[in-house]
């Protein structure tokens, strides 16, 4: 496979970004953005993306504009590159991307072929390209994995991306629910006449996790009451639910425009640490009834728990049942999976299953959102798509069930 030239990408390969090869209008010296590109995965390695960074890599829809194939110049003889579809320079899948690349290098394994990851808008483009084969690999949320393969959500009108197929779950990217110091809630259960933004776009992947959160609080809405002050059971007032954009609600917190925000995202993350340092805020649990209620009817998301360590007063109300060794703010999310197409050949997902599990080590240095990651985490959460059959041979291989 060719490596794919695409406007406005960056590429991890042998440790580098690399460009993409089509020159492009905007105006921006190359080198410059390779130097920010540098900059923003460093930044993202050492454990912290940059502030403001989109904390769910996806919420555009891919673009109109597709990659297209093209061959080395000057008779040059180019070693194939397998590109690895990631999310954006500012955020964690792309320094993760790079990481499994390196592994897959360093092995040996491939015969001459080198991997790159490639920047993309993050999983909703990444699931639609890998499916069609643009991409032979690249990482998506489980959420996202889940309403493609089942044809629901945003591929309601595409219809099922048939082709998809899961190698193993990466790293989890909690709900992080954040509210203002001077709103009263303990706990999630507390937000009954919170002002809650949830984003403008209905398929969001915060919008959506939150709806099924306030669903199993039993504190949404009736349907076309959103903003209203009218309880869901007609009782009492429920929470105003606002449709601020998500680049910018931490700055409505700040302002006491809204009482809660929230992110989908792996931790530490910048967007979250900006929003509790600068707004007076703090991150709050969410209680395991809610979970378990919310997990019965999603099986994509899985119960997860943000370390109170990672920001300034996450150790709330909703934290008391975890182990005193390892404070945490209980909640759910999804999970990054690492997923591939049907068309892959069987020898090659096992062995790119393989090699990315025996590197698990390195994998766990890349950020502290991947610090726990082992062969119970790889195979702990619901599937979301089929499993490969060169992975499902892996792991069956090796008696992993």
């Amino acid at each position: 496979m060719m490596p794919m030239q695409q406007r406005d990408r960056g590429q991890i390969r042998g440790g580098q970004i690399r460009e993409s090869t089509v020159d492009d209008a905007s105006g921006v010296d190359r080198s410059l953005r390779t130097l920010l590109g540098c900059m923003a995965t460093a930044l993202a390695i050492g454990g912290l993306a940059i502030p403001g960074a989109a904390a769910a890599e996806d919420e555009a829809l891919p673009p109109a504009e597709q990659a297209t194939e093209t061959g080395p110049g000057s008779g040059e003889t180019v070693s194939p590159v397998v590109s690895i579809a990631s999310g954006m320079p500012n955020g964690l899948y792309f320094p993760v991307a790079g990481s499994v690349a390196q592994i897959l290098d360093a092995s040996g394994s491939f015969d001459g072929t080198t991997f790159a990851a490639e920047s993309t808008t993050g999983s909703w483009e990444n699931v639609v390209r890998v499916n069609a084969g643009e991409f032979d690999f690249g990482i998506a949320r489980s959420d996202r994995v889940f309403e493609a393969v089942m044809g629901i959500g945003p591929f309601a009108d595409s219809g099922p991306l048939g082709d998809l197929r899961l190698l193993m779950a990466l790293h989890d990217e909690p709900l992080t629910i954040i509210a203002r110091n001077d709103f009263a809630a303990d706990d999630f259960s507390d937000l009954g006449d919170a002002r809650i933004n949830l984003g403008p776009d209905e398929h969001n992947a915060m919008r959506v996790a939150m709806t099924a959160a306030l669903e199993a609080a039993g504190m949404i809405p009736e349907a076309g009451q959103e903003g209203d002050d009218a309880g869901a059971d007609g009782e009492e007032a429920g929470p105003t639910l606002l449709s601020l954009p998500l680049g910018t609600q931490h700055e409505a917190l700040c302002a006491g425009e809204v009482d809660v925000i929230a992110y989908i995202a792996g931790h530490p993350t910048g967007t979250v640490h900006e929003a509790v340092t600068a707004c007076e805020a703090r991150i709050i649990g969410i209680g395991p009834e809610i979970v378990e209620t919310v997990l019965s009817a999603h099986p994509y998301y899985k119960a997860s728990s943000i370390p109170s360590g990672y920001y300034r007063d996450t150790a709330v109300s909703g934290a008391e049942d975890v182990a005193a060794d390892e404070p945490a703010v209980p909640t759910f999310g999804p999970v990054a999976l690492m997923v591939s197409h049907a068309g892959v050949d069987d020898a090659m997902a096992e062995s790119v299953t393989a090699v990315i599990v025996e590197g698990i080590e390195a994998l766990r240095n890349v950020h502290p959102a991947l610090a726990n990651l082992s062969i119970t985490e790889i195979l702990g959460s619901e599937f979301s798509a089929p499993l490969h059959d060169g992975a499902l041979e892996f792991f069956r291989e090796r008696g992993i069930q």
